[in-house]
């Protein structure tokens, strides 16, 4: 419930539209997630439970097109102070952030949600972490 780091490598040839957010590391809806945003080629990292600023969505919100073909490094951070998404060793997308991530029952998924089970990755997955 507290700092927070994920990261996995990932790589998609072409984009679906129409999926809803994919999932690549979660522990369900209402608690952390990083995930191919829905009908867009970004990514996003989420971690609720925590407050940010300007906002009730406690997400990082990427802007980096990753659904290129190619492998692209991603890493999500919680630590307390900020949330922060790195694509390829850069940031890209940071807000400030406080509290604690809630708690849930739901499984640590990779490549799927346990709270949304119709939510699958589509694409390749690589070097999974979550360090403790």
């Amino acid at each position: 419930t507290g700092a927070l780091t994920l990261a996995a490598w990932i790589k998609m040839n072409q984009s679906d539209k129409f999926v809803h957010y994919q999932p690549i590391i979660t522990k369900g809806d209402q608690s952390w997630r990083l995930q191919r945003r829905e009908g867009i080629d970004t990514i996003a990292f989420a971690c609720n439970g925590i407050s940010v600023e300007d906002s009730d969505w406690p997400i990082a919100f990427g802007s980096k097109d990753v659904i290129d073909g190619t492998w692209h490094h991603l890493v999500g951070v919680y630590d307390g102070t900020k949330i922060a998404l790195y694509v390829d060793g850069k940031l890209d997308s940071a807000r400030s952030g406080w509290g604690r991530i809630n708690r849930t029952g739901y499984l640590v998924s990779i490549g799927y949600n346990d709270q949304m089970p119709y939510r699958l990755w589509k694409g390749l997955l690589d070097d999974v972490v979550v360090p403790n």
